[in-house]
């Protein structure tokens, strides 16, 4: 739903589908026991796997699915290398929906035939703040670069897919990017006068059964002459 037809030119979703063997009290969970399944979709749409297992055994199923390049299916955003550690990519910064992604891990057992659906999920808390008296800042002080400091309670930097649960935490973080009116919100809130997306990100979150997870950031705002609002 974040995409405009011309954001959809430029990306694919893709799914990726593995599978492992759990028989054994999840002793074999470093490899999948089939090679990995990947579709690729120019617009959003459902998908659908088929594959043989040998039966009477518990499987893990799990699934990731992310965007990638137009025409492409390589990483762009995620390091999917291992399902189990899905980081992203260094050079990603904030303020883009590219950033979206959604997965499910589950145990199936696995008799004869089976025929199972699989709803996904975000692994992310999404934050957004939004400046809603942008029309009334000093002449000649538009806001046209930003940094937002994460402290005090851990970020998560990675995603073990086949927990659920988000690891490699890190104390302090720190952001610093350029931003300009309706890029790359030029619907919804930032289409009037007197709004405009400051800062949007997607932050690896923990299961909602570990409990809510606190978040403290501040912002700096700088003018395009490198004055602070």
């Amino acid at each position: 739903d974040n995409f405009s037809d011309d954001e959809w030119a430029q990306y694919d979703l893709r799914y990726i589908f593995e599978v492992y063997d759990v028989t054994e009290n999840y002793e074999n969970l470093d490899n999948p026991i089939k090679q990995r399944l990947v579709k690729t979709y120019n617009t959003y749409e459902p998908t659908s796997f088929e594959l043989r297992l040998i039966p009477n055994r518990k499987y893990k199923f799990v699934v990731w699915a992310d965007f990638v390049a137009e025409g492409t299916t390589t990483d762009l955003n995620y390091n999917t290398a291992k399902l189990s550690n899905i980081s992203r990519l260094g050079y990603v910064s904030p303020m883009k929906e590219a950033q979206d992604a959604y997965f499910v891990q589950k145990d199936i057992f696995v008799e004869s035939t089976i025929n199972e659906s699989l709803t996904l999920t975000r692994p992310f808390g999404k934050i957004r703040v939004i400046a809603t008296d942008i029309d009334e800042v000093n002449l000649n002080s538009t806001p046209s670069r930003v940094e937002a400091k994460f402290y005090n309670h851990p970020t998560f930097f990675s995603l073990n897919a086949l927990t659920g649960e988000a690891e490699n935490e890190i104390k302090e973080v720190t952001y610093a990017y350029t931003i300009e009116k309706g890029k790359p919100y030029s619907t919804g809130y930032d289409t009037e006068a007197c709004n405009q997306t400051l800062f949007a990100d997607y932050i690896f979150a923990q299961p909602a059964a570990d409990g809510a997870q606190e978040v403290n950031f501040t912002m700096t705002i700088y003018d395009q002459n490198n004055r602070v609002i």
